[in-house]
Order: structure tokens, then sequence, then C-alpha cells
């Protein structure tokens, strides 16, 4: 009987479905969470202010939201197959600098893996919609985000611990290494367009045309929106907590654990599912998005104590669970067909925005308040984000 289901089994990964494209973005979380706690340790080495790394974040950031738009007209150069091709390249060159040690060079290497990364989460996104059915994108979602966490949970710690343990240069290695994983399993998967969707319109790739279609339908605004907002404080714990467990006394090894811990609440996003589906996706997200803003801010208060404010810190991601359990769901329901290429680029500049404002706005805050103040103002936006969220379908689940 083994040999019969064995190779059943695996027939699922050699085909375009629901395993096949939660693993490439297993892949590709994997690689960007060993490096989300590092990234930040490591330019804290070279700057050695809070402040000036804001900076440098944001204007990475400007950068990346630049290069993310030209996507689309990569997508119609060079089609979606070299866009994930071109994008697991520019990771590993980008490992490679982050390996030499140079600031500049770091900061170069930075540039190259954030626009790396946009390619690959477009190509993938819109290889995923055309080959997974619309009505399963609900329960697509909380299993891709599950086996994120999986990731997530694993990675910041590992990284950390690589970085001070092994080597400085290791976890870069070894992330250059799981981009040529999946540069290779995509190649053997011999992923192809639906042509249904790719010729029924002729793809738009003046930036401006399809940047004003995006936000002229209320429905992808408000996803994106919240994106921008569930983005900007995942950045914000992801570089100004371990900023905080370090100058705390606490030390590297324990801001890479409580990065660790407070992403494996992810893998607890298939729990939420049925209460999400049964009261619908609407409170989940006001509940979630308030609790998040409440904690965070609570945290702040007790900076002076570390471990009460790491623990809410760690509560406040806990909150967060609904949110990533309804992830872009609300996103990718409401886009056409027939423009995923164009809407899924604005909406995937989410992150860069993210990067943009959150870093913008806490370097002018760093500027005339200490470090607690950064999460006092990121709590505010979550809950501000709260109410924003009753505006979301009631129908959606």
């Amino acid at each position: 009987m083994r040999n019969i289901h064995v190779p059943v089994w695996l027939h699922a990964f050699n085909r375009p479905t629901t395993p096949t494209f939660v693993t490439l973005f297993t892949i590709e979380h994997l690689s960007r969470a060993m490096l989300v706690t590092v990234i930040p340790l490591t330019a804290y080495s070279h700057l050695g202010d809070a402040q000036l790394i804001s900076l440098l974040y944001l204007g990475v950031g400007l950068s990346g939201l630049m290069a993310s738009l030209a996507v689309p007209w990569l997508v119609n150069k060079i089609t979606r197959r070299g866009v994930l091709t071109l994008g697991t390249i520019c990771v590993a060159l980008a490992m490679v600098l982050f390996s030499v040690g140079d600031l500049n060079l770091f900061v170069a290497g930075m540039l190259l893996h954030l626009f790396g990364g946009a390619c690959l989460e477009i190509a993938i996104s819109l290889f995923m919609m055309d080959h997974v059915p619309r009505q399963e994108l609900g329960k697509f979602e909380p299993v891709r985000m599950f086996y994120s966490g999986a990731a997530w949970t694993l990675g910041p710690w590992f990284g950390v611990f690589l970085r001070n343990e092994v080597s400085s240069w290791m976890p870069f290695v070894l992330c250059g290494t799981f981009s040529m994983i999946l540069l290779g399993y995509f190649w053997y998967l011999r992923l192809t367009e639906n042509p249904a969707v790719s010729t029924k319109r002729k793809p738009v790739t003046n930036p401006i045309k399809y940047v004003l279609r995006f936000y002229s339908q209320p429905r992808l605004a408000l996803a994106w929106v919240l994106a921008v907002g569930r983005s900007g404080w995942w950045g914000m714990f992801f570089i100004y907590t371990p900023i905080y467990v370090v100058s705390a006394g606490l030390g590297e090894n324990i801001a890479g654990a409580l990065t660790s811990v407070a992403t494996m609440f992810v893998m607890g996003t298939p729990l939420m599912l049925p209460f999400c589906r049964r009261f619908g996706f609407r409170p989940a997200l006001m509940i979630g998005y308030t609790g998040v803003g409440v904690l965070t801010i609570l945290s702040s208060f007790y900076f002076h104590i570390p471990w009460v404010g790491v623990t809410l810190l760690a509560g406040a991601a806990l909150f967060s669970l609904p949110i990533d359990t309804v992830g872009n769901t609300a996103f990718l329901r409401a886009v056409h067909p027939y423009e995923r290429a164009e809407m899924t680029t604005v909406f995937a500049n989410y992150r860069y925005t993210s990067q943009l404002l959150f870093p913008g706005t806490f370097s002018v805050i760093l500027r005339a308040f200490d470090l607690p103040a950064v999460f006092m103002a990121a709590g505010a936006s979550m809950i501000a984000l709260g109410v924003f969220a009753r505006f979301i379908p009631k129908r959606l689940k």
C-alpha cells in the first residue's frame, strides 16, 4: 500500500495545485524570514542609531516602490517566468553583497533584495491566481499563512543564531541557497499562464493608468490600506523590537527568539478560519487590529520593565492572528481576472509603501522622542485600521 500512496502524494507537488503554490510561497518566505532580524541588527551595528536606521529603511523603501511599478512592464517583456527568474537572481546577488560587510554594499544588497522579493511575490501570485479557483482562495490563504508561519517561526531565531554562533555571512549563504532551490523547483514545474486570462485583454504597462485604475475601485483600495497597516506593524516589530531588546540588555539571541515566538502565532491561522467564516472577516479584522493596537500602546508604558514590555508585544502579535488569517483574501476576491498583473503589482506595493510611511514617520518621531513613542504611534495606527475594517463587505467569508 505504501508503494501506491507515496507516488500519489508526490504527484500533488509536480503540477499546479494548492500544495505546489504553498511550497513556493513557503520557500520564498523562509528565505526572507531568516534575514528579518539579521538585517536590522546588521544595520544597527553599522549605524548605531535607531533614527538613522529609520532613514535607511525609508530610502530603500522608496526605491523598492519605484522599482516594483516596473514589474508589469517586465511581465509584458520577459513573461512571468522571466520575472520570477530575474527576481531569484537578484536575491542571490543581494546575499553576496550582504556577505561582504561593507556598508555601501549592504545598502545595495537591501535594494536588490527588495526588488527581487517584489518580482518573486508578484510572479508567484499571478501563477497562483491562474491555477487556484477563485472560490477556493478563502481557504488557500490560511493554509499559505500556516506554512509561511512555520517559516517565520524558525527563520528569525535561526538567522540570528547562525550570525552569532557560526559566522556573520552564514545566514546570507543559506538564504541564497533557498533562492536557488525555489528557482529549480519552479523550472521543474514548468508553470504556464492561463491562456483564457492572458489573452483576454492586452496588458496595460503605463504605471499611471493602472495605479489610477486600482485606487478607483473602493474594495481594492480598502484591501490595500489594511495590508499597508498590517505590513507596517510587522515591519515596526521586526526592526524596532530587536533594537529595544538589545538596548535593554537582553541580548541578540533573545531578540531573535522573541521574533520567532511572535511569528509562531501565524501557524494558528487554520484554527481561526472556522471563526472567521462563521462570523465573517469584518469582525475578525476589527478585533484583530484593535487588539494589536491596544497592546502595542501598553508596551510603550512598560519599556523600563523589559520582560513586561516583551510580553505585551508578544500578546500584540497573538492578536494579529485573525488579521493574518484573512491575509490578502479581500484583494484576491475583488480583483478582476483580466487585470491581475497590473492590479497585483499595485497591491504588492503595500509592502514598500509601509516601508516608506512607517519608518519615515518614526524617523520624525525619534527626533523629538525616545523609542517607546514608536510603539505608541504604531499602536494608534492599528486602532485606526480597526475602524476602517468596518467597511469590509459583510458577505466576505
